[in-house]
Parts: C-alpha cells; sequence; structure tokens
C-alpha cells in the first residue's frame, strides 16, 4: 500500500474510533432524522453531492474522505421567524470506498461521522458525536453514445446510527433508486442526478414530517485545464412527496460550487461551498468543505518476451558480394544531403538557438548545399518543409514553433537562388514523432525539419520557366534566383564497381568534359638512303599492324 492511501486509510480508522467513546455518553434529545443534504459518492466522474454514470476501467478502485462544516443546518421557525437552531453547528464527515468491478458497473460504501455542537434550542437539539447511516449502493452505464451517457443507481441506506436520536441517521432501512444523465459538450459537462427515496415517515412534535420524497440535483462542470482543474455548480433540490413542492421544512434547496485540483494522476482534491435558499430541513446559512479521494492504479504486467528469431547463417555467393555493397548507403566525405525516394536527406539535423527560429550558422552549409541540389536538378518540382518539435511545451507553442523554423529554412533556401514558388512549408508540431521517450536524445530526433518531394517532372514535361531576378518576400529586397534545367542527373556518381556517394563539387568536375590530346608529329624525319625517293613531306606515316591472334 502506498503513502498516500496509508494516510487517507488511518484518517478513517482514527474517526470512527473519536466518534465511539462520544457517542457511548451524548446527549441524545433530537429525533432518528438523517438531514444530511450533501453526500458523496466517490465515484468517477462524479463531484460532491452529485453521482455520475461514468466508469472508469474494470477493476478500479477508490477511496474517498470528505469534511465538512455547517452553520445552522436545522433552525426552529415559527412564523416565518427564526427562533434558533436546532442544530447550529455541524462538523460531518464522509468517508467512502468506490469499486468499478464491470466496465459498465460499479458499487460504493460510504459511512457518515458527524459531530452536532453548540445548538441553540436546547430541548430539541442533540449536541453529540456518532455514526450515522451506512450506505451500500450500485451504479449502472446503460447507454454511452458520443459525449451522452444515461445510467441508473440504486443505493441501501443502513441504519448504523448511534447513538439514536441525533439527527444523523434513522431507524429503519430506505431504499434509494435514481436515473444518472451526463453530456459532454467541449470542456462542459452537463449533469443530472434524480432520485427516489422511500422511507417511513418520521413526525415530530414540529411542523415537520419526513417521509418519501424525491431528490434532483443538477450540476454544471468545466474543465479549466483537462486532468488538472475542473469548477463545478450543483444544485441540492428536495421535496417530500406528502408536501410536495410546497415550501416548508420538507423543501430544501441549497446551490453548491466548487473547485477540483488533480494534485497527482491518482489522487483527487475537493473544496467549495453552499447556501441554503429556504427553510427546508439539512439547508444551511453556509457549508465549506474539503475532500480527498485516491485511486488505486493497477500495475500493469508487462507482455512476455518472445523469444528472439534465430536466424540461420548462409554462405553470400562471391559474385552478389558487390551487389550487397551497393545497396549499403554511406555518407562520402563532403556530402551534405542526397536524395532518397521521395525526400531530400540532409547527414546533420538543422539547429536552431533555443526557443527561437534563428539557424545555428554551423548548420547553414548544409541548407546551401540543399539550394545546390535543388538548382541541379530540375525534374523535382515541388518539396514541402516540414518543422516538427518535441512533446516539451503544449500544442500550440510548440505549432508555431515548428512553423516559423520551417520559414525560416524556406528563406535561407531562397537566399541560396531556389525560385520560393519550388517550395512550401508545413507545420506538424508535435504530432509525428519518430523517437518514444522523454530522454534528451528521443527529444532531439523528433526536432526536426524534413524535405518531402511531393512533385516531380517526367522526361517528357517542360520544365517552368521562373524570372532570374525576384524580390524576396519578407524585405522587397532584389536577388538573384538559379535555373534548374529539367533532365539534369544532378551529381554523378564516379565509374566503380562499388557504389559510393559523391559530392556536388565532383558531379562538377566529372561533368568538365576532359580535351583530347593532340596527335604529335615527328619534326626530323630521317633522310632517305641514296638510291630511294623521299617520301612526300605530308604523307602520313603508316603504322604497324599488330594481328590479335598472333602472339607477340
Amino acid at each position: 500500500m502506498s503513502p498516500n492511501s496509508r494516510i487517507l486509510a488511518a484518517s478513517a480508522v482514527l474517526a470512527v474510533i473519536l466518534a465511539l467513546p462520544f457517542s457511548s455518553g451524548a446527549r441524545a434529545d433530537g429525533y432518528p432524522t438523517d438531514i444530511e443534504l450533501l453526500r458523496p459518492t466517490f465515484s468517477y466522474g462524479s463531484i460532491p453531492g452529485l453521482d455520475t454514470p461514468d466508469i472508469e476501467e474494470e477493476g478500479q478502485l477508490r477511496m474517498g474522505l470528505l469534511t465538512q462544516y455547517q452553520r445552522d443546518p436545522l433552525v426552529l421557525v415559527e412564523f416565518e421567524n427564526e427562533l434558533g437552531g436546532i442544530v447550529s453547528n455541524r462538523v460531518a464527515m464522509q468517508l467512502g470506498v468506490s469499486w468499478d468491478f464491470f466496465e459498465r458497473a460499479g458499487a460504493r460504501f460510504t459511512l457518515p461521522v458527524a459531530m452536532n455542537f453548540a445548538s441553540d434550542i436546547i430541548e430539541l437539539s442533540a449536541d453529540t458525536v456518532g455514526l450515522g447511516d451506512a450506505g451500500l449502493g450500485v451504479r449502472f452505464l446503460a447507454v454511452k453514445t458520443g459525449g451522452f451517457k444515461l445510467g441508473a443507481r440504486a443505493d441501501m441506506m443502513i441504519p448504523t446510527n448511534v447513538p439514536r436520536d441525533s439527527w444523523i441517521g434513522e431507524r429503519d432501512m430506505r431504499p434509494i433508486v435514481g436515473m444518472l444523465v451526463r453530456q459532454d459538450i467541449g470542456r462542459f459537462s452537463a449533469l443530472l442526478d434524480t432520485n427516489a427515496t422511500i422511507r417511513s415517515a418520521i413526525t415530530t412534535e414540529e411542523d415537520f414530517r419526513l417521509g418519501s420524497e424525491l431528490a434532483v440535483t443538477p450540476g454544471l462542470l468545466f474543465q479549466v485545464k483537462p486532468d488538472l482543474v475542473n469548477v463545478y455548480a450543483e444544485g441540492l433540490i428536495r421535496s417530500g412527496f406528502s408536501d410536495f413542492f410546497k415550501g416548508g421544512a420538507e423543501n430544501p434547496i441549497e446551490t453548491v460550487v466548487g473547485a477540483q485540483w488533480f494534485a497527482k494522476e491518482n489522487i483527487l482534491v475537493d473544496f467549495g461551498g453552499g447556501k441554503g435558499w429556504t427553510e427546508g430541513y439539512g439547508t444551511t446559512d453556509f457549508r465549506i468543505f474539503a475532500g480527498l479521494t485516491y485511486t488505486f492504479v493497477k500495475e500493469e504486467i508487462p507482455p512476455p518476451i518472445e523469444p528472439e528469431p534465430v536466424v540461420e547463417l548462409f554462405e553470400i555467393p562471391p559474385e552478389n558480394v558487390e551487389e550487397l555493397v551497393a545497396e549499403v548507403k554511406v555518407w562520402e566525405e563532403g556530402q551534405l544531403a542526397r536524395v532518397e525516394n521521395e525526400q531530400i536527406v540532409i547527414k546533420d539535423p538543422v539547429e536552431f538557438f533555443v526557443d527561437t527560429s534563428d539557424i545555428v550558422p554551423n548548420s547553414l552549409p548544409t541548407l546551401r548545399y540543399v539550394a545546390k541540389l535543388l538548382n541541379q536538378k530540375g525534374e523535382i518540382a515541388h518539396i514541402v518543409i516540414e518543422g516538427h518539435a518535441s512533446e516539451e511545451g503544449d500544442y500550440l507553442y510548440n505549432y508555431d514553433l515548428s512553423l516559423r523554423r520551417a520559414r525560416s529554412i524556406w528563406e535561407e533556401l531562397v537566399r541560396s537562388g531556389v525560385h520560393p514558388e519550388r517550395m512550401s512549408i508545413r507545420s506538424m508540431g508535435e504530432t509525428v514523432p519518430i523517437a518514444v521517450g522523454e530522454d534528451e536524445a528521443s527529444l532531439a530526433q523528433n526536432r526536426r525539419v524534413e524535405f518531402d518531394i511531393i512533385k516531380q517532372l517526367g522526361p517528357l514535361d517542360v520544365a517552368p520557366k521562373y524570372p532570374n531576378d525576384i524580390l524576396l518576400p519578407w524585405s522587397g529586397a532584389r536577388s538573384k534566383v538559379n535555373e534548374a534545367p529539367l533532365g539534369s542527373e544532378g551529381p554523378k556518381e564516379p565509374e566503380r564497381r562499388i557504389l559510393r556517394p559523391t559530392t556536388l563539387d565532383d558531379a562538377e568536375d566529372e561533368a568538365t568534359p576532359t580535351p583530347s590530346p593532340e596527335p604529335t608529329l615527328d619534326p626530323d624525319p630521317e633522310p632517305a638512303p641514296e638510291g630511294e625517293p623521299a617520301p612526300e613531306p605530308d604523307a602520313p606515316r603508316e603504322l604497324p599492324r599488330i594481328d590479335p591472334d598472333q602472339p607477340e
């Protein structure tokens, strides 16, 4: 058990232990009536006093504690004049456990502890400390479509109150059945918990008859920051069937506002307050409350480790060695970018100063190399410069930063002579990571820029003509762009048996034709022997023939 759950369990046990000595010898001059209006259920997605049909996941277990102070929850009224408090001050504590035992059903158990003190009407009050009625219930999720959920609840209040006649419990069991509704619209949620309590009539010597009643609890919840802070408001409305919505003590109405703070993934803190608007039982001049709900997180069992596949070694025929080596792509010295499939791949990532779109000077040679590659490959008609970010920061910030960085690269390529109409920019923020993890190495891989080729021209296509002089869109200054001839093969690979990448400079050198050497003539021919005619001065000399089939 974790430290937090130990603290919560210890608090529950301590509250019960402290209540028992007081309850055994306390005076109880009141009536066996439970006047509590705000009862938590500790269900998933609920707020104090209002249950919901939500089920988190099968097997989820929660433990909760809600403490509240109530001022004048029960007063004596005569001819619309308040004579004093029957229960002037109350400190109540609700302990509870909630368990989602099925993917559409959950169960719960609650136990209240209350202390009434400093009441005004001594003959009707019961200033004491004691246990209230334990609650045992279930809830069901019947319909779930989009943001709409419909469910049902069924509870049984069990008379465990000690001492009796203390305004904190009743003598008979009472069932509660009702309907639960939730509608989520964006960050807003509309909630409704309506139920009927069936009880035997409790009649006091005053004008107060408590019997079966209808409870309607509407609520509105807003997620200020999802999974961190929620705020809510609800109305606690009760009406006895005998005096159905006729006012009086049997028809209490109170409003409650509060907030929820998710201190951790499994720790929820509630706090808020309320005020009554009628003279009905349980309504307060004001109430304040605070609560804690702890969710036991299930330990995930890692999947079984599959054995690594056995790789059979085989001998590579010698004639295939060069073909396999040719498929391995390595970076040659001086090569900073190359075309692979539908992308221009860069050797080193483009770096920026922290939290800016300013390119680090060490990355400028890479971008100029990309520009030179584009200007030599006219068949690359259009590329998209796509910016990506790591998951640090929020979505909007990462989207904006990635967009600004992609635009900085676009501007640098335009400065390097690439026509702006051949390029577009796009930001993907943090939505397309290539590495999973929160370590710096993984985050650094996700902070990247990609150059996607989205349009290429074929050999029969006509290359578009772009003007050599343009105005820079961000400043209006004049600049030059280079022509990219269609059909240019870009950097040439030297003839070799094992394929290796080459640099753009090598390609330019290979593209320059080497002049053929001029034939050399003998300036001083030997004189002809006597008696033989001299050869014509302009006649070329005949070279001896070599028979390729004759051995040397």
